[in-house]
Protein backbone atom coordinates (compact mmCIF):
# COMPACT_ATOMS: atom_id res chain seq x y z
CA UNK A 1 0.00 0.00 0.00
CA UNK A 2 1.14 3.51 -0.75
CA UNK A 3 1.85 5.94 2.06
CA UNK A 4 1.77 9.72 1.69
CA UNK A 5 5.49 9.88 2.33
CA UNK A 6 5.90 7.92 -0.89
CA UNK A 7 4.75 11.25 -2.26
CA UNK A 8 2.19 10.28 -4.90
CA UNK A 9 -1.25 8.98 -5.81
CA UNK A 10 -0.68 6.12 -8.27
CA UNK A 11 -3.22 4.84 -10.80
CA UNK A 12 -2.02 1.28 -11.49
CA UNK A 13 -3.46 -0.06 -14.75
CA UNK A 14 -2.81 -3.67 -13.73
CA UNK A 15 -4.75 -3.31 -10.45
CA UNK A 16 -7.51 -0.73 -10.91
CA UNK A 17 -7.38 1.83 -13.69
CA UNK A 18 -9.63 4.41 -12.03
CA UNK A 19 -8.72 4.21 -8.32
CA UNK A 20 -5.47 4.79 -6.43
CA UNK A 21 -4.37 2.85 -3.34
CA UNK A 22 -5.11 4.48 0.01
CA UNK A 23 -2.52 6.93 1.30
CA UNK A 24 -2.17 8.32 4.82
CA UNK A 25 -2.13 12.14 4.95
CA UNK A 26 -2.58 12.51 8.70
CA UNK A 27 -0.95 15.74 10.00
CA UNK A 28 -0.37 16.97 6.43
CA UNK A 29 -2.42 19.40 4.36
CA UNK A 30 -2.79 18.84 0.63
CA UNK A 31 -3.54 22.06 -1.28
CA UNK A 32 -3.20 20.87 -4.86
CA UNK A 33 -2.44 18.13 -7.35
CA UNK A 34 0.08 18.07 -10.19
CA UNK A 35 -1.01 15.97 -13.18
CA UNK A 36 1.51 14.37 -15.58
CA UNK A 37 1.71 15.20 -19.28
CA UNK A 38 0.29 11.76 -20.06
CA UNK A 39 -2.79 12.06 -17.81
CA UNK A 40 -6.02 11.22 -19.65
CA UNK A 41 -8.62 11.96 -17.00
CA UNK A 42 -10.77 15.08 -16.97
CA UNK A 43 -11.91 14.90 -13.34
CA UNK A 44 -10.73 13.36 -10.07
CA UNK A 45 -12.71 12.88 -6.88
CA UNK A 46 -11.31 12.30 -3.40
CA UNK A 47 -12.52 9.36 -1.30
CA UNK A 48 -11.81 9.22 2.45
CA UNK A 49 -11.83 6.80 5.35
CA UNK A 50 -10.56 6.80 8.93
CA UNK A 51 -8.77 3.45 8.40
CA UNK A 52 -6.73 2.06 5.52
CA UNK A 53 -8.89 -1.04 5.09
CA UNK A 54 -12.29 0.55 5.76
CA UNK A 55 -15.06 1.63 3.42
CA UNK A 56 -14.04 4.76 1.51
CA UNK A 57 -16.66 7.46 0.98
CA UNK A 58 -16.68 10.41 -1.43
CA UNK A 59 -15.62 13.75 0.08
CA UNK A 60 -18.32 16.44 0.00
CA UNK A 61 -17.72 20.17 0.56
CA UNK A 62 -20.51 22.69 1.17
CA UNK A 63 -23.17 20.35 -0.21
CA UNK A 64 -21.34 19.27 -3.36
CA UNK A 65 -19.10 16.37 -4.28
CA UNK A 66 -15.47 17.57 -4.09
CA UNK A 67 -14.31 16.93 -7.65
CA UNK A 68 -11.42 18.64 -9.41
CA UNK A 69 -11.51 19.38 -13.11
CA UNK A 70 -8.09 18.38 -14.38
CA UNK A 71 -6.03 17.95 -17.52
CA UNK A 72 -2.66 16.65 -18.63
CA UNK A 73 0.35 18.70 -17.56
CA UNK A 74 -1.68 20.94 -15.23
CA UNK A 75 -1.42 21.88 -11.57
CA UNK A 76 -4.75 22.30 -9.79
CA UNK A 77 -4.78 24.17 -6.45
CA UNK A 78 -7.57 24.16 -3.86
CA UNK A 79 -8.32 25.24 -0.29
CA UNK A 80 -6.58 22.71 2.00
CA UNK A 81 -9.49 23.00 4.45
CA UNK A 82 -11.45 20.73 2.08
CA UNK A 83 -9.34 17.74 3.17
CA UNK A 84 -8.39 18.93 6.66
CA UNK A 85 -8.87 16.36 9.40
CA UNK A 86 -9.12 13.43 6.99
CA UNK A 87 -6.62 10.61 7.40
CA UNK A 88 -6.78 8.07 4.56
CA UNK A 89 -7.43 9.22 0.98
CA UNK A 90 -7.86 7.68 -2.44
CA UNK A 91 -8.40 9.35 -5.81
CA UNK A 92 -10.85 8.13 -8.39
CA UNK A 93 -10.61 9.28 -11.99
CA UNK A 94 -13.04 9.79 -14.84
CA UNK A 95 -12.70 8.64 -17.49
CA UNK A 96 -10.48 5.68 -16.53
CA UNK A 97 -6.77 5.86 -17.37
CA UNK A 98 -5.34 3.50 -19.99
CA UNK A 99 -1.83 3.22 -18.51
CA UNK A 100 -0.09 3.69 -15.15
CA UNK A 101 -0.24 7.34 -14.07
CA UNK A 102 1.22 9.22 -11.11
CA UNK A 103 -0.47 12.29 -9.62
CA UNK A 104 1.71 14.32 -7.23
CA UNK A 105 0.09 16.04 -4.24
CA UNK A 106 1.18 19.56 -3.30
CA UNK A 107 1.50 20.26 0.42
CA UNK A 108 0.92 23.47 2.34
CA UNK A 109 3.87 24.69 4.41
CA UNK A 110 3.38 25.31 8.09
CA UNK A 111 5.25 28.11 9.85
CA UNK A 112 5.91 27.65 13.51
Amino acid sequence: MAHIRDGVFFFDQSVDNDLTPAINKEHLDICGLRFPTSFEGTAVTFLECDTQAGTFRPVWWEGALFTLVCAADKTVLFDPAKLSGLTWLKLTCAPVVTADRTVVPIFRNFVG
